[in-house]
């Protein structure tokens, strides 16, 4: 004991800087551990449960008919704000658009892809369309190709006739 007690006196006087080992410390959960990780859960928890929700929503939507998805599309057009050639003539480009779109989804005519010269000689052999609607078919696609390639320039009142007749077409179609 002696021996002991001189030696660690020996220890201080030549290290005097040195201090003795501190007692162990008991380990002790933190509380504000534990609230941030159950904040996270839940934050990734509203997160999954909005993501799936908002999906199933856009797997909801009512599928729309090649006809209400037309007219719908048709209704967009603001007519009041036709004043320029050039917003008459993107018209008949749109309009022409929404119409062989159209015929392609509802009667599989591969309209989109084709001259006007070639839907409507392969028009002839369908026998889908009544007469009046073919030629109402014709009529209005060569006025549209007169709009787009030689630059006509129709006024806005005949415009607003041919967005009608398009979709009188349409829904006489569905």
């Amino acid at each position: 004991l002696e021996k002991e007690r001189s030696g660690s006196g020996m220890n201080e006087q030549m290290f005097p800087d040195l201090k003795d080992i501190k007692p162990p410390v008991e380990a002790t959960t933190l509380p504000w551990l534990g609230i941030v990780i159950v904040f996270l859960f839940v934050v990734a928890a509203v997160i999954c449960v909005v993501w799936i929700l908002k999906r199933r929503k856009a797997d909801l939507k009512k599928v729309l008919s090649p006809g209400e998805e037309a007219l719908a599309q048709l209704e967009k057009f603001r007519l009041d704000s036709l004043q320029t050639p050039a917003e008459i003539s993107a018209l008949y480009v749109r309009l022409s658009d929404i119409l062989r779109r159209f015929l392609e989804n509802r009667f599989g005519l591969q309209a989109p892809e084709m001259t006007t010269e070639e839907f409507l000689q392969s028009l002839k052999s369908h026998s889908q369309f009544t007469d009046p609607q073919k030629k109402t078919l014709e009529e209005f696609l060569r006025r549209c190709d007169l709009v787009k390639f030689a630059r006509e320039s129709p006024e806005a009142d005949e415009a607003r006739q041919s967005l009608e007749l398009i979709k009188n077409f349409i829904t006489d179609c569905r």
